[in-house]
């Protein structure tokens, strides 16, 4: 086994396509964040119209309270993954950048959220135990509004980090383009000889594949857009 050191071309792919399951990842995140929105608006309200708390519904905030924690994991996780590929991104010396920074910022906010939360969810571990009606009332409250600015952080988070991708992307994408058209230009001085028609195709395909890219980027960047 001998092992290859990266490219800066490779480097830079590996880097974008990290940050896209990142990206896909926060979806996901948001999508469960909604419904464990619906199950605790769900036992907040069954919680308020009991005079007490059965076996029943210690249960369900357990199992609610077990899901919440793995979310908060979740995203404990994304964060540190976002981070990292964001400390690793290649950039040009001294260029500042404005997305970079932002999404930076919005992590830092989103990860004291976080902790807030992980924090609450201890808090109410121990009083589901004890099934203190009043004082776990006011707790899921809390958690409901800690839930609502988390959610609008994350959505935040994602937008940014969709924008960051985009331009990123697209940097890259015109960097290849601009060394395919050399590429072309080079082969186009050769001789009939070695200018075939098998090095013209494959020259085509890459510059098919490349447009399909950037229609496929154009999309994505459109949609941010609306």
């Amino acid at each position: 086994f001998t092992y290859r050191k990266l490219t800066q071309d490779e480097l830079e792919s590996e880097q974008l396509k990290e940050q896209n399951e990142t990206i896909e990842d926060l979806n996901k995140s948001l999508e469960k964040l909604e419904k464990q929105d619906e199950e605790l608006k769900e036992f907040s309200k069954t919680q308020k119209e009991k005079s007490e708390l059965n076996f029943n519904d210690k249960k369900k905030l357990e199992n609610f309270l077990k899901r919440q924690k793995q979310q908060e994991e979740m995203m404990q996780n994304f964060n540190k993954k976002l981070k990292e590929n964001l400390e690793n991104f290649q950039n040009n010396e001294n260029e500042k950048d404005e997305f970079k920074e932002n999404i930076e910022k919005r992590l830092e906010e989103n990860q004291k959220q976080l902790e807030e939360d992980e924090k609450l969810l201890e808090e109410l571990e121990k009083l589901g135990e004890k099934i203190q009606k009043e004082e776990l009332t006011e707790k899921l409250e809390q958690l409901a509004k800690q839930n609502k600015n988390k959610k609008r952080s994350l959505e935040q988070l994602l937008e940014l980090t969709k924008r960051y991708y985009v331009s990123k992307k697209a940097e890259k994408l015109k960097s290849e383009l601009e060394e395919l058209a050399k590429e072309q230009e080079k082969l186009s001085e050769e001789t009939e000889e070695n200018n075939t028609k098998e090095k013209q195709d494959e020259l085509n395909e890459k510059f098919e594949d490349l447009q399909k890219e950037m229609d496929e980027l154009q999309k994505e960047n459109q949609k941010l857009r609306e």
